[in-house]
């Protein structure tokens, strides 16, 4: 189980180096023997869960995600109630050009689609016939945008009221992880 942070970024640093996104094992004096530091020192740390895509990090038994580590090396600590935000929505993307803070609304603002739609991202098709309407969702409240002809038009719509209303932490991800 993830926890929440309670690891500084002296102890971070102290146990691993950082490159391009990825932590790896440093020497440690605090192992008794010989055979921690000959087998898992310059190693790559941590493990990808099937499901989540986000890579964790054990650390004195205690689970942490790899992003969150590699921002706290380069940054210093996260405050409580921030979140890591990948921007290109590849979890697995962890370098610190790709991460950024943000609140847990921010970070809702820049995912992929729960689900598959045949529509374009925001648009929808009421009865599935006639004109197609537009939706957003911003404070956790949905906002109707409209009635278009055209499913692109629904869509530049939604674009449009993304970037309004989401700034920079707006969706440039499709359901696959594609940006849009």
């Amino acid at each position: 189980m993830l926890k929440p942070l309670e690891i500084s970024q002296a102890r971070v640093r102290e146990l691993f180096d950082c490159r391009e996104g990825r932590l790896y094992w440093r020497h440690r004096d605090d192992v008794v023997g010989r055979g921690w530091n000959a087998r898992w020192v310059g190693k790559e740390a941590g493990a990808t869960p099937k499901y989540s895509g986000y890579h964790n990090v054990k650390i004195d038994g205690v689970f942490y995600r790899r992003c969150r580590l590699v921002w706290i090396w380069h940054n210093g600590e996260i405050a409580e109630g921030e979140y890591i935000d990948h921007v290109n929505c590849n979890r697995g993307d962890d370098s610190i050009e790709n991460l950024r803070i943000g609140t847990s609304s921010q970070n809702s603002y820049n995912r992929s689609s729960y689900r598959e739609s045949k529509f374009l991202r925001g648009v929808y098709q009421p009865g599935n016939k006639g004109r197609f309407r537009a939706r957003i969702t911003a404070d956790r409240k949905v906002i109707e945008l409209g009635a278009f002809h055209s499913e692109q038009e629904a869509h530049e719509a939604y674009l449009s009221a993304a970037k309004r209303l989401h700034g920079d932490f707006r969706s440039r991800c499709s359901y696959s992880g594609v940006r849009t």
